[in-house]
């Protein structure tokens, strides 16, 4: 994931990102164990871990536009 030079990429990664929206998700074994190493190493998240009925899962920025989601069954 990158910043995009094409105007229709761009407009998409744009929206995407204005709406919040994880531009990808992945599956990790342990998100609160990710989210502390990535925490200490200066990671910007949008919140703490947080459980739904679908897992565990945290939110962070990639510097780059995109939001990434990492995600526990």
């Amino acid at each position: 994931l990158e910043p995009s030079d094409n105007p229709i990429g761009a407009n998409y990664m744009n929206a995407v990102y204005d709406a919040g929206m994880p531009a990808v998700v992945l599956g990790v074994p342990d998100v609160e164990a990710e989210y502390q190493r990535l925490l200490a190493a200066g990671v910007s998240f949008k919140g703490a871990p947080a459980e739904d009925p679908s897992g565990i899962s945290a939110v962070f920025d990639d510097g780059c536009g995109n939001f990434v989601q990492l995600h526990q069954d």
